[in-house]
This record gives C-alpha cells, sequence and structure tokens, in this order.
C-alpha cells in the first residue's frame, strides 16, 4: 500500500542523513563507512554504496563482512566479476564466512555456473559442519543448484 511505500522511503531518507552525519564526525571510522554503504545500498544507491565501501575497505581491508557487503553491492548493480572478488577476498581473510560463500554461491548461480556455486555452499557446509553447527541450510542451497541444471531461463 502507497502508505507503507512512502513512510519506509521516509525512514530510508532520515536513516541516510544520520548515516551521512556519523561518517562526517568520524571520517576515519570504517565501521561508519560500512554502515552509510549498507544504508545506501538498501535503499538502492549503488553506486554511492560501492564508493562508501570502497573508504570503509581503504580504512582497513581486514573485514570480511565489510567486503562482503561491497560484493552485496557490486552484484547489485550487475558487476559480477567484481562482485566475486570482493566476495573472494572476504574468504581470503575469513575462510568460515558463511555470507561470503553463499553470496559468491548466489551469484555463480544466476550466472548459470552450477559447479562454482556448488563448490561454495560446499565449503561452507564443512566448514560449517566442523565447528557443530546447523548446516542444513547448505544441503537445501546445494540440492536446489543440483535440481536447476538445465534452466535456460536464468542464463
Amino acid at each position: 500500500d502507497y502508505a507503507i511505500l512512502w513512510r519506509s522511503r521516509r525512514a530510508g531518507a532520515r536513516s541516510l542523513r544520520v548515516q551521512r552525519a556519523l561518517v562526517e564526525a568520524a571520517p576515519d571510522d570504517e565501521l561508519a563507512w560500512a554502515n552509510l554503504g549498507n544504508t545506501l545500498r538498501v535503499t538502492g544507491h549503488l553506486d554511492e554504496a560501492v564508493a562508501a565501501y570502497d573508504r570503509a575497505v581503504a580504512l582497513d581491508d581486514s573485514d570480511p563482512g565489510i567486503l562482503s557487503d561491497r560484493g552485496l553491492a557490486l552484484s547489485g548493480r550487475g558487476d559480477r566479476r567484481e562482485a566475486l572478488a570482493a566476495f573472494e577476498a572476504a574468504i581470503r581473510v575469513d575462510p568460515d564466512h558463511d555470507a561470503a560463500h553463499q553470496n559468491a554461491a548466489r551469484v555463480h548461480w544466476r550466472a548459470g555456473r552450477d559447479a562454482d556455486a556448488a563448490r561454495h555452499l560446499a565449503e561452507a557446509e564443512r566448514r560449517t559442519r566442523a565447528a557443530g553447527g546447523s548446516w542444513l541450510r547448505y544441503r537445501f542451497l546445494l540440492d536446489r543448484v543440483y535440481r536447476t541444471e538445465h534452466r535456460p531461463n536464468l542464463r
């Protein structure tokens, strides 16, 4: 309904103002830049989001969450190759970073590269099992990848 959309846009604009003020107050804080990037990404300002994440990464390139979120913004604007590079960078920093594996798998799957998607999901499942975590979501996602091997409409 229109009222919900209008309130949502107002909340997004308000959140952007707050995040921009935080970055202005703490320009050397990578988390402030990353949070601005997150807000820009979810409000659809993908180019600005990538720029904010770039600034966050320049301040600290060892946070896999920031690297993975940067990949999401890149993927959202259609830069698959750069997105995959960002997810791979996050995985190099933290091989157990579930979100980076899942996001890389999603980009590969949407591009029709099922084997690469399955590789990321299988690795995330293996690491999660070894840590004693809940691995069933990976099994579900792997089954989905294998069931959709022939999906010409998504290629």
